[in-house]
């Protein structure tokens, strides 16, 4: 975060016995106030050049414009809040974007994780709602800038704010292709979003709460990362009572004794925007789970 200077530099010079102090730079307050009059010049011509209407100033300075108004909630501090956006200089050219990388960011909303300007203009942006937000200077990389932004750049973000349905939606889409892309067939869907296919049948009766289980299973990512497995001893526990993820429940409670299945769970039935040790935010998961016993 970038904050600016308040330490008025001088040089003394000792002339006829006597000190006097001379000011060789300007006073940074004041040089702030005209650096935000030029950034807000500048965002002004850009907002006329582009034609854009219904632009919002705020009492900082920053500029905004929602282009697509949303259905949900405005975030809260320490929301995970999940956007795509891209981010431009005025000349037009484009700094970052995670519309180019296909993955949505992720990050905990107004506790400090991105610049001041960023965090303002997305608490304009409800869920389903997409906007543009214009960042003076000093709410962005100030006089240092970083990377490829120079010193005193007025930064333009294009933003899309996801609620939970967008997110399951992108999930579902990236399972369909995976599944497509293996050729695997017998894939049924749960109505919570859960994919599945039996690869083998058991016998006797599901799985259900309170049942202690005895499983072999390996789990990984849509990649093949594989991020947890049984190997030399098989994983026992009480259904229902150990705080498993809600998707790894649902597969479960899919088998019977001896059955074998293999099981896409959409981010929101795993660890969703939060992820969880080595497991990104917004990840899907897949496990191949077989029960060896139900007592």
């Amino acid at each position: 975060m970038m904050k600016l200077q308040s330490i008025l530099s001088v040089v003394c010079l000792l002339v006829a016995g006597s000190i006097v102090v001379s000011c060789s730079k300007e006073d940074p307050g004041l040089a702030a106030q005209k650096q935000l009059a030029l950034d807000i010049e500048k965002i002004e011509t850009y907002i006329t050049d582009k034609g854009l209407a219904n632009v919002t100033t705020t009492s900082s300075g920053l500029r905004y414009a929602i282009t697509e108004a949303g259905t949900g909630n405005l975030p809260e501090v320490s929301d995970i809040v999940v956007l795509h956006y891209e981010g431009k200089l005025l000349d037009g050219s484009t700094f970052d974007s995670s519309f180019d990388r296909g993955v949505p960011f992720t990050y905990v909303f107004g506790v400090g994780q991105v610049i001041p300007g960023f965090d303002e203009g997305v608490s304009k942006i409800s869920q389903e709602g997409a906007g543009i937000i214009m960042i003076p200077s000093y709410l962005a990389y100030g006089t240092s800038g970083s990377g490829s932004i120079g010193a005193n750049e007025v930064l333009i973000f294009n933003i899309e704010v996801w609620s939970d349905n967008e997110i399951l939606e992108n999930d579902l889409s990236k399972i369909e292709n995976y599944i497509d892309t293996k050729a695997i067939t017998g894939v049924e869907e749960t109505s919570s979003g859960l994919n599945y296919v039996i690869t083998k049948a058991g016998t006797g009766d599901n799985v259900k709460e309170g049942d202690a289980v005895e499983i072999m299973y390996r789990g990984y990512l849509l990649d093949g990362t594989v991020f947890d497995e049984t190997t030399n001893s098989s994983y026992n526990y009480t259904v229902g009572q150990t705080g498993l993820i809600e998707g790894w429940e649902e597969a479960v409670a899919l088998l019977n004794t001896g059955a074998e299945g293999t099981f896409f769970i959409p981010s929101k039935l795993g660890y969703g925007r939060s992820g969880n040790q080595g497991i990104a935010p917004n990840e899907v998961l897949i496990f191949d789970i077989e029960v060896v016993s139900i007592n």
